[in-house]
């Protein structure tokens, strides 16, 4: 069996939906805030909302990354270079990841002692802990990205800084207005409607970086399905 997929397809796919979803997202806020529409519709296409289109579609896309993820893994080998458990580390990570965005794991930790008394950029208290796993993941892949193909690199790279970017940067923005003006308004809508963008255009730019090195890494990659009693 051998499955086909279309990069130039992908990316057209990737970018209509971000589109959509994005421009969705901005008339929902519009509706809601400006005309005053009490439309059940907002919530379900509203970006500063959970458990709807949107975060279905990030969820979905965390998902497929870590599919993708581990299919590169068991490509490679455990020789020096080859890097499998770190491919292997990254497909759990954004296994996880995807649950995440589903069922907001990461709020919890805003609760923890010492972390829910906080206020200002860090008012949403996860982005503390979490920031700094952040920062650990970074160095510790290091040696990891800079063996990956340039072309390749500089798409992780630059997916890595547009959704860290959004789930970190922005949401210390969006804690900073909430803790002054409170989360009930056009404007703290509008820097979360920012913010997942960015987190779905930094998932979508990762997800076509993958399958392109999986593309390039192993162009004779099959699919076989077994019973499993071999």
């Amino acid at each position: 069996m051998r499955l086909n997929i279309s990069l130039g397809r992908l990316r057209l796919i990737l970018i209509t939906v971000l589109a959509l979803l994005a421009a969705c997202g901005l008339c929902a806020e519009y509706f809601h805030y400006i005309l005053e529409s009490k439309s059940e519709l907002i919530y379900y296409f509203s970006l500063s909302e959970e458990k709807n289109f949107p975060t279905w579609w990030s969820s979905t896309l965390l998902l497929a990354s870590a599919v993708v993820l581990w299919g590169i893994a068991r490509t490679k080998t455990r020789q020096a270079g080859e890097f499998k458990r770190h491919w292997t580390a990254l497909a759990l990570i954004f296994c996880y990841m995807s649950v995440d965005e589903l069922v907001e794991i990461h709020e919890w930790l805003g609760s923890l002692p010492g972390i829910h008394e906080l206020d200002g950029v860090a008012f949403y208290g996860w982005v503390v802990p979490v920031g700094v796993l952040v920062a650990v993941f970074a160095l510790s892949y290091l040696k990891f990205v800079a063996h990956l193909p340039a072309a390749t690199r500089r798409k992780v790279v630059l997916a890595g800084v547009i959704y860290v970017g959004g789930a970190l940067g922005i949401e210390l923005l969006l804690g900073a207005f909430a803790d002054r003006h409170g989360e009930d308004s056009f404007t703290w809508t509008m820097i979360s409607w920012v913010e997942e963008t960015l987190e779905m255009a930094g998932s979508s730019l990762f997800l076509y970086a993958l399958l392109e090195y999986l593309g390039r890494s192993a162009p004779d990659l099959r699919i076989a399905i077994g019973s499993g009693r071999d």
